[in-house]
């Protein structure tokens, strides 16, 4: 590692001026380099569009968002697709499809309608038939995720590759904290490599009797509120009317702040978790959401859930969030126009959350799932009802007084 080569250098160092004072002076210094490249992912749009079809049932192996809809499971597979699971019978749910979409990380559902991101793409498909589902459309070029080279096609990604290589100490460009080599930039304090040639250069990088809409979980990038489908692109909310449900129009882009992560609707308005707080937006015109006001916290990812006029907000660290803060906000919302913190509480490590009730279902991630009693919202942490110590939690949803839906990584 670049650490350990540093030392080598400097003990070499000492030992050829040990030497130099016998005359016998040896200019030889050699070692080994690991490091970690990643090497940039392209791919065309036809690729990108034609990667997308119903097949069989497929394992789950890194689920994402998740939502549930006439006594289903819906579950995306990160960047892959998403799972349908026939919950009809909690006790014994049955995986009976996977619907592959390259690039998926959000969707939504209403009125039988599934609406899916495809990279750039908003792909529509019914799933009145819930075990057959059917793609009916598709909006292009709508989501800003991710750059497009005329000379590679669209930047989706990075492949890594460990590589150690044999290395001549005494060249400056490996004694330099930092240096180049190749078209890649190497870091002394981090093992990583990245691409810099001009080719790889990008930008924006990051049934009748079924119910109108599913219930998404609380890290959801997308929502449905009345006639109107909500999706989070960079810094704005996209605004789709889909009175026709099979065909998403687009009518608006509101633009929020640098950072938001998730969309909550409650009554007529719309909670947004962001990075550095959480926002409030006036949603009884749907296609124009207008800012009420905002709760501003320490910058840390941000799922909101709202119940009774209380907002349950957990701030997180991670790579990702660039912050030290792991807590839960108690925050009062009865007056939108001024967000009042009621209490904060240490926590470990809180994903998503879902209330049902006086009952917080709070997701720790490898701290497990914990329950809390939360009639007194002053004396939250000293009401822990029960904790689920041996799963990886990331986000659930709470589909009856006994039942809980879990995202866990496995």
């Amino acid at each position: 590692m670049i650490y350990r080569l540093k030392t080598s250098i400097l003990l070499g160092l000492a030992a050829c001026l040990i030497l130099s004072f016998s005359a016998c002076l040896k200019d030889e210094c050699t070692g080994t380099q690991t490091y970690i490249q990643y090497e940039p992912i392209y791919i065309t749009y036809e690729e990108m569009r034609n990667n997308v079809k119903v097949v069989e049932a497929q394992e789950i192996q890194n689920p994402g968002k998740i939502n549930y809809y006439n006594n289903h499971i819906i579950v995306n597979e990160i960047e892959k697709g998403i799972h349908i699971i026939d919950n009809n019978n909690p006790s014994n749910p049955v995986n009976v499809s996977f619907i592959e979409i390259a690039g998926n990380v959000d969707f939504a559902v209403k009125e039988g309608m599934l609406y899916a991101d495809n990279y750039i793409d908003l792909v529509v498909f019914d799933i009145t038939n819930i075990s057959q589902p059917n793609k009916v459309t598709r909006v292009e070029n709508v989501f800003n995720f991710y750059s497009y080279n005329a000379d590679l096609g669209l930047f989706v990604g990075y492949h890594q590759t460990d590589i150690t290589s044999e290395i001549d100490c005494q060249d400056p460009r490996w004694i330099s904290p930092y240096y180049y080599y190749d078209d890649f930039l190497f870091a002394s304090d981090v093992d990583v490599a990245v691409n810099l040639s001009p080719s790889s250069t990008i930008s924006n990088v990051p049934s009748s009797n079924a119910p109108s809409a599913g219930t998404a979980g609380s890290l959801s990038r997308f929502a449905i509120a009345d006639c109107n489908l909500y999706c989070i692109d960079e810094n704005n909310i996209d605004v789709y009317d889909v009175s026709t449900i099979s065909q998403p129009s687009f009518v608006n882009e509101v633009s929020v702040d640098w950072g938001i992560e998730t969309l909550f609707p409650y009554g007529e308005y719309l909670f947004i978790g962001a990075q550095a707080g959480m926002f409030i937006y006036d949603n009884s015109n749907p296609s124009i959401p207008s800012y009420i006001s905002e709760f501003q916290h320490a910058r840390a990812c941000d799922p909101v859930f709202v119940n009774d006029e209380v907002a349950f907000v957990t701030l997180r660290d991670g790579r990702s969030c660039e912050s030290f803060n792991n807590q839960l906000d108690v925050i009062d919302v009865s007056n939108v126009e001024e967000p009042r913190l009621i209490k904060t509480y240490e926590m470990e490590h809180p994903h998503g959350l879902s209330v049902r009730d006086n009952d917080l279902y709070l997701c720790e991630g490898e701290h497990g799932l914990k329950v809390f009693d939360t009639s007194d919202l002053e004396d939250i942490s000293n009401n822990l009802l029960t904790q689920l110590e041996d799963i990886n939690a990331k986000d659930v949803i709470s589909i009856s007084a006994n039942h809980l839906i879990v995202i866990v990584s496995i």
